[in-house]
């Protein structure tokens, strides 16, 4: 009975291949949920799909199971398993697999510290931040633009394989000063995020922390990292906690921003940051509404075709990051 319903999965897993050759724009609904397991579930998967074991000779291993809910557990990862075992076997491209089964990270990043000035979870030595572009160079990553990727999102299309994602929030000035010229010298493609009521003055919205005060480039840095590759997407204009807002607030930092950014760079801000993280299901609408194509949060972990398009996870890279640390981060999408 088990077996039979092994191969019914398999065969589902076939099937819905199929069905996404046929019409793309479903690969979110047939074949987005690799990651609907634990993190210690989906390795297993990858490693037996990795072995190429048919579902059926993995039952035995129930026997070491001893608790029934244990058994019962093993008995459903195993049905899901079959399904994907019929996927890999359908899509017979390794390139391809990579694709479909890899999370994407998005890397986040605040301000960069130039000789003298020590690291910090919110500043990175400018040094280290051109080792970590080497690192992505050196491991054959992809950088591709956040925009792009949501069009990958909506179109249904799998993205590079090995690709990853740059953002930097509040535009500081060192962002132009430092980083931007490592970013060109690698031609990698990156988006800030700016609070407009604050374009070209100081971080006047924190209070005793370490950036408190620090300046912010303005329009004419943007213009100029925007004709290299740079993208520009709302942080709000003054950089509130969103949910401590009335609704007419939160609607007057979103709109507003996006109206000062896009009067200023003459372009479409089609992206939103969160300050803070801070979110709710209200503010995500809010963004939605607006006319925003995504907005990104301080959730840890990679994206794939199950995450929410306003609710992208990023993972923060805190200026003390050893290098092991930052693979971590990159690898696996937690800080």
């Amino acid at each position: 009975m088990k077996r039979t319903q092994y191969h019914s999965e398999e065969e589902r897993g076939s099937a819905y291949v199929e069905l996404w050759r046929k019409n793309p724009k479903l690969l979110p609904e047939l074949l987005g949920n690799f990651y609907d397991t634990s993190p210690r579930g989906v390795l297993l998967r990858r490693l037996l799909l990795a072995t190429h074991i048919p579902p059926r000779w993995m039952e035995v291993a129930g026997n070491w199971i001893v608790s029934l809910v244990g058994k019962e557990k093993w008995f459903v990862f195993l049905l899901q398993y079959g399904f994907w075992f019929g996927v890999y076997r359908s899509i017979r491209n390794h390139a391809t697999w990579r694709r479909l089964t890899q999370g994407v990270p998005i890397l986040m990043y605040h301000a960069f510290g130039g000789p003298g000035e020590g690291a910090s979870r919110f500043v990175l030595p400018v040094r280290k931040f051109k080792i970590q572009m080497w690192i992505l160079r050196f491991l054959k990553y992809h950088v591709i633009r956040l925009d792009d990727y949501l069009k990958y999102m909506e179109d249904g299309q799998l993205p590079p394989e090995r690709s990853i994602i740059l953002t930097i929030d509040d535009g500081y000035q060192d962002n132009y000063s430092l980083a931007y010229p490592i970013l060109k010298q690698f031609g990698f493609p990156a988006t800030i995020f700016l609070v407009s009521s604050y374009l070209g003055q100081t971080n006047r919205w924190d209070r005793d922390e370490i950036l408190t005060g620090r300046a912010l480039f303005g329009l004419t840095a943007a213009k100029e990292m925007q004709n290299d590759g740079i993208s520009f997407g709302s942080h709000t204009r003054t950089h509130p906690f969103l949910t401590r807002l009335s609704q007419q607030q939160i609607r007057e930092e979103i709109c507003k921003s996006k109206a000062d950014l896009e009067q200023s760079l003459g372009i479409r801000i089609r992206l939103f940051s969160y300050p803070y993280g801070d979110y709710d299901d209200q503010v995500a609408a809010a963004v939605k509404e607006t006319g925003f194509d995504g907005a990104c949060t301080t959730d840890t972990g990679l994206n794939t075709f199950q995450t929410s398009t306003f609710a992208l996870r990023r993972t923060e890279i805190f200026g003390t990051f050893s290098l092991w640390r930052f693979l971590r981060a990159v690898f696996s999408g937690v800080s």
